[in-house]
């Protein structure tokens, strides 16, 4: 239900996109709950139509810790992923470990 856009650089610096009206109409329709979206493009919030922004949450971004800690460490649910058939869970004690990344880089 998360879902995102932007490109990482390799300090972990999360950089502005083209197209954030037509990706967020995209998220929408199929159904997402919540668009990461790089902090930059704040301003093209504007473009996004009113029924779109009323049913996102959208949440702004400068860094990849803060994209790792919303899309996999939410505290209403820890996710599980799943890598060639085998469980991948991620527990609190990762999250903790993903929030300190920035601090590291």
């Amino acid at each position: 239900d998360v879902a995102m856009t932007g490109e990482i650089t390799l300090h972990g610096r999360v950089l502005p996109i083209g197209g954030l009206r037509e990706k967020a109409v995209a998220a929408y329709k199929n159904r997402m709950k919540t668009v990461i979206f790089p902090a930059d493009n704040i301003p093209d919030m504007d473009e996004i139509d009113k029924e779109v922004k009323d049913n996102l949450n959208f949440i702004p971004v400068k860094n990849v810790d803060e994209v790792l800690n919303i899309a996999l460490c939410r505290e209403e649910k820890i996710s599980v992923l799943h890598s060639a058939g085998d469980g991948i869970y991620i527990t609190p004690e990762v999250c903790k470990n993903i929030s300190s990344i920035g601090e590291s880089i």
